[in-house]
């Protein structure tokens, strides 16, 4: 945390994303920004179990953001989405999280990989550029290639199909962070 007090205070930067923020309700914005207000914090706080959470820091003299409303259908689910509106093309940014599954198989993780996709898409259609980042956790999918056996009973298939319908490409080629997971997803 004292790293990124330290960056908003030194850097002019512009609009900072966060996965595994670990945030509750009851935790206040100030937790992020210390006493600057030169930040609008948009949240998605994790309500059931310890990790996880999203959120986005807007700097608010350069970025004129708003929050899009998810459906409730996806509650479970840490996305959070803002619209940029003083970009032009105006841009949609999505920020998700999704925590590592026991394996790409597991029942209930393709059960929850396939709301994630559901939200995705609900938020992914509209007029604008769309840039999703986060960390998804989908150690098995090969972006470089993005070739995939169509087996809907792996995660990792699920979402390269998603990604490739909706043209999206990864652009991280290495570890945001070093982990035995793979590379993070922007």
């Amino acid at each position: 945390m004292h790293d990124l007090l330290c960056d908003l205070n030194t850097e002019s930067i512009d609009i900072i994303r966060i996965t595994e923020s670990w945030l509750k309700s009851f935790s206040p914005d100030s937790l992020l920004l210390g006493d600057n207000r030169n930040y609008t914090v948009f949240r998605k706080d994790h309500v059931d179990s310890q990790g996880g959470g999203v959120c986005i820091l807007s700097r608010t003299d350069t970025v004129k953001a708003v929050r899009v409303d998810i459906s409730s259908n996806f509650k479970d689910i840490d996305i959070l989405c803002i619209d940029i509106l003083n970009a032009c093309p105006p841009i949609r940014l999505i920020v998700g999280y999704r925590p590592p599954p026991c394996s790409d198989t597991d029942q209930e993780a393709i059960q929850y990989t396939k709301i994630l996709i559901d939200c995705l898409i609900s938020v992914c259609n509209v007029d604008a550029s769309v840039v999703i980042v986060g960390d998804f956790n989908f150690p098995m999918i090969d972006w470089t290639q993005l070739k995939f056996a169509v087996d809907e009973r792996r995660c990792s298939t699920l979402f390269s199909i998603f990604a490739k319908q909706y043209c999206f490409e990864q652009l991280v080629s290495e570890p945001t962070r070093f982990h035995s997971n793979g590379t993070d997803s922007l």
